[in-house]
């Protein structure tokens, strides 16, 4: 009977979405059923923390993102502003 490490090795080797379908239609021998399941949710467990972290990343991008493109608009608008004014009041 492999140990739980072989058995998580052996999972590695064959690749997460085969161990889960193997796991899902009871194709793996009874003594690795359990250690594949728990296998699998540790996995997918991981993953979902993966995607959590990402997309709090692409959060903090987009918020830089819209604070770069207000900085810029409202640089704009002073620029605007100093032009009309040296417009309106020429140096001479």
């Amino acid at each position: 009977m492999p140990t739980v490490e072989e058995n998580e090795r052996s999972f590695a080797r064959m690749g997460f979405a085969r161990v889960r379908r193997l796991a899902i239609t009871g194709g793996l021998p009874p003594d690795q059923m359990n250690d594949a399941i728990a296998w699998t949710a540790r996995r997918e467990e991981e993953e979902r923390q993966r995607e959590i972290a990402s997309e709090t990343e692409v959060k903090r991008i987009a918020r830089s993102t819209l604070i770069a493109a207000w900085i810029a608009a409202i640089a704009s608008i002073a620029a605007i502003a100093v032009t009309c004014l040296a417009w309106l009041f020429p140096r001479t």
